[in-house]
Formats: C-alpha cells, structure tokens, sequence
C-alpha cells in the first residue's frame, strides 16, 4: 500500500480584532491550513519571517506596526516579498503605491470571501 504525505500549508493572521483573528484561524485551520496569528504587527513580521506562510491574512489598524508598515517591509524583505497578503479590515486600504501588488495585495477581502480568495492566492504563488 502507497501513502502519500501531504505537506501542511501555514497561514499567518495578523489582526488587531480577537473576534476577526479567531474566526479567520478557525476557518483556515478547518480547511487544513497550519494557522500562526499576532495580534500586533511587531510579531506578526517575525512570525513571517521565521516561518515564511503560503500565505498572510492581514488587519490594517494592528498596534506597534501598522498593517501598512508591515506590508511595506514584507515587500521589502527578500524572504517574504513573494508571500501573498490578504487585507482584511474594516478600514479603508490605501497601498500608497502599486508595487504593493507584487505582494499579492488583495484589497478589501470580506470574510466571506476568504477562504476562495486564499485559495486562489496561494494556487497562484504555489
């Protein structure tokens, strides 16, 4: 008989809201994914780059760094630039500038839509 071992894929939930982290965890986790969460940029960023996820979900008002302070340093990291990122928040998303794009910046996703638009960003870099 032939196994096949499937390897687990990470994401990592960096929001400000418990409720919004929580929820968005449990979703990912249900669908397989190995689920790391911060609940403050600061951590969020280490957490990435020690443990580079398939993909990051992110809320934009995050204490200590902000969302947007951390989408630009994970764009200007050598190890997470290529990590999709997933804007999450009930705040309006501004990049400042599209080089955010190459990030994978999804702008605006509703919880809702999360786990089709995981999916696809991760298809899409994987």
């Amino acid at each position: 008989m032939q196994t096949t071992t499937q390897t687990a894929r990470t994401a990592l939930v960096m929001h400000e809201d418990l409720w919004v982290r929580s929820h968005v965890a449990a979703t990912l986790g249900e669908a397989g994914y190995t689920v790391l969460s911060a609940s403050n940029g600061a951590s969020g960023v280490r957490l990435a780059e020690q443990h580079q996820p398939e993909v990051i979900v992110l809320g934009m008002a995050l204490p200590e760094v902000s969302g947007a302070a951390v989408l630009e340093h994970l764009h200007g990291c050598p190890s997470t630039k290529d990590i999709p990122v997933l804007v999450v928040s009930g705040r309006e998303f501004d990049s400042g500038e599209p080089a955010n794009t190459s990030v994978g910046v999804r702008d605006r996703v509703t919880l809702g839509d999360l786990l089709p638009e995981v999916e696809r960003a991760t298809a899409a870099h994987g």
